[in-house]
């Protein structure tokens, strides 16, 4: 059953939901479409994990699963990384809520491979990303790890791939354009694929490719650099190229989409 008809699925709207997006009210909020889904996934399951080796393997959603396909790499994605051998577990219950996702065990770049697995969920919007977060919160809290972490002064920070902040509790995100008219892989490369390091607190956002090379090598010098000369950084440039990215991103996608309403 393709996403389309899951959406015309018997689901009464309540009063409460008529302001939601009903990719929402489609899908995550969706009973009786779920039910539907859980059954699915034991097949799907079956026959798309392929592990290359032990606990090492891959499972992608296709997209006329979820009608959260179209914005894969064009919006907000999440990050989380979750305890070794757990990819089944945590697989179906984002494919039961009808995510669009991808889940990995083995190596990346926002989970340590030897230790966790990890999943990408794209999501679009900032709205539905945040409601998007809690639901994997109550959904997958008891299988969530650290994930890539850094240590800034004496405090550890979770990473995820780099440069994503993070929504809740062990759950990164980023807004990915590569796929967008602008986008690095697809679009006319207005816009790095990356943007600021999330121990700068200006992380989430990709910055204007006019800047990457800046940002990187100001990130590259950064443990030799006296504190007082990193507040000068994180305070002026840093700050700077933040705010113009951002001025920038808004105008492009606009405020709500990226930053909500």
């Amino acid at each position: 059953m393709g996403f389309e008809n899951r959406l015309q699925s018997s689901h009464e709207v309540t009063p409460a939901q008529k302001n939601v997006d009903p990719l929402l009210w489609g899908t995550i909020y969706n009973e009786a479409a779920k039910e539907q889904r859980r059954k699915e996934f034991e097949g799907f399951w079956q026959e798309r994990w392929k592990p290359r080796g032990v606990k090492d393997g891959y499972f992608q959603t296709k997209e006329d699963e979820s009608p959260f396909s179209a914005y894969s790499s064009k919006g907000w994605k999440i990050h989380i990384a979750f305890e070794k051998g757990k990819e089944k577990e945590v697989s179906g219950l984002l494919y039961e809520n009808g995510l669009y996702f991808k889940t990995e065990a083995g190596s990346g770049t926002y989970f340590n491979g030897l230790n966790e697995s990890g999943a990408t969920i794209y999501i679009g919007s900032h709205d539905n990303m945040e409601q998007i977060a809690k639901t994997i919160e109550e959904k997958t809290r008891k299988f969530l790890k650290d994930g890539t972490t850094t240590k800034v002064g004496d405090r550890v920070m979770r990473k995820g791939s780099g440069s994503d902040i993070e929504i809740r509790p062990k759950i990164m995100a980023r807004f990915d354009i590569a796929k967008t008219e602008f986008g690095w892989l697809q679009g006319n490369k207005r816009y790095a694929e990356y943007g600021l390091p999330s121990w700068s607190t200006m992380g989430g956002i990709p910055i204007l490719q006019k800047y990457e090379k800046e940002a990187s090598n100001i990130e590259s010098a950064w443990n030799k650099f006296s504190d007082y000369q990193r507040n000068l950084y994180l305070n002026g440039r840093l700050k700077e190229i933040y705010e113009d990215s951002k001025r920038e991103l808004i105008r492009d996608f606009g405020k709500e989409f990226l930053f909500g309403s």
